[in-house]
């Protein structure tokens, strides 16, 4: 059923964890698709673990992450891992900065600076959509909904889109050439331990805008030995109105299918590469096809063998999609086109 979400996650929960120990990650995530074809992904973890592309952490050290990727498709990414005592960051609010990478939230916009190597960007983002969780009001898994599905209710899980949709406006750089850009901005947060992750099979998240519509996609399916479940959320937006918001925990309602696939060349793993979904609720009737356009950036993981009974080396992966989207609100049908950002991670 539609989800109404004013109020009801707070822009407080917008903060560093409080969430600590070996097995905790949080990431605090920001991209943006500019009028001139030009895109950008800005990451921090305050929280990391293991090895990723081959940054060796420990189970606290904070990672930045700077990804631009051209008109024509082309990608420039760098990372940097730093030492725990380089990250500063408020107990309230989203107030950071980690070596010349800072993020903070004013209580309106989010104002960034990031500089990685000779990438860069200067933004300011301004919310102008609803913030938003699949887990619902709470914007958590609690213990009740883990043991329902046989999980250890001491593993956790927190997600909230605080910027579905919003404006970005400023500029970003590459190899020292400055680039004004101006379009449409997101933000999400979020924090658990990796415990949670083995447990997955695969998971997939993806965000379309589609002239005033934002469409969001996610699941989950669980590994075949912990019953497979297939959970499924989506969120359609009309300007600042959330139209729909559900969360499908049996995989019953919404229907998804990957239908072709492509190969990860390094480590053979494969992903989608064209996907059909549909669901129907009380309100709305969705079909959407999405196709594969191009890679953004790849992440290999490997978490720290001694924390683990099991090697567990999940790769996760971005990339740029295109899709058609038939929307049918109160009998009424519009079609709609565009770019959006899919991502997807496999458990290793």
């Amino acid at each position: 059923m539609a989800q109404e979400t004013i109020d009801r996650i707070s822009f407080d929960k917008n903060t560093l964890s409080p969430e600590k120990g070996l097995e905790a990650f949080q990431w605090w995530y920001f991209d943006a698709e500019f009028e001139n074809g030009y895109s950008v992904t800005l990451v921090i973890l305050p929280m990391s673990i293991g090895i990723i592309n081959g940054l060796e952490m420990d189970a606290s050290s904070p990672v930045a992450w700077v990804t631009i990727t051209t008109p024509d498709g082309r990608t420039y990414s760098e990372k940097k891992s730093y030492q725990t005592v380089d990250l500063k960051a408020a107990v309230k609010g989203l107030d950071a900065e980690l070596g010349p990478n800072t993020i903070r939230f004013d209580g309106t916009s989010y104002i960034l600076h990031f500089a990685e190597s000779d990438l860069g960007a200067d933004l300011v983002m301004t919310p102008n959509a609803l913030q938003w969780s699949p887990l619902g009001e709470e914007s958590r898994l609690e213990k009740e909904v883990m043991e329902a599905f046989g999980l250890n209710p001491d593993y956790f899980f927190d997600y909230i889109e605080f910027m579905p949709r919003g404006t970005a406006k400023g500029s970003i750089s590459i190899n020292g050439e400055k680039i004004a850009v101006n379009g449409i901005g997101y933000h999400e947060q979020g924090y658990g331990n990796f415990h949670l992750g083995t447990m997955m099979d695969t998971w997939f998240w993806s965000k379309y805008y589609l002239d005033e519509y934002t469409l969001i996609l996610c699941g989950i399916n669980l590994r075949e030995d912990l019953g497979g479940a297939k959970i499924y959320g989506v969120m359609l937006a009309k300007g600042e109105k959330i139209i729909e918001s559900y969360l499908d925990l049996m995989g019953m309602l919404i229907n998804f299918n990957e239908e072709e696939y492509n190969i990860i060349e390094k480590t053979g793993e494969r992903y989608p590469s064209k996907i059909t979904m549909s669901v129907e609720t009380d309100n709305v009737v969705l079909d959407v096809k999405i196709n594969y356009l191009y890679l953004r950036d790849v992440w290999e993981f490997s978490y720290p063998p001694e924390t683990l009974e099991t090697k567990h080396t999940p790769t996760w992966l971005q990339y740029t999609s295109e899709i058609e989207a038939e929307i049918t609100i109160d009998g009424k049908k519009e079609i709609k086109n565009g770019r959006g950002v899919y991502e997807a991670m496999f458990s290793g």
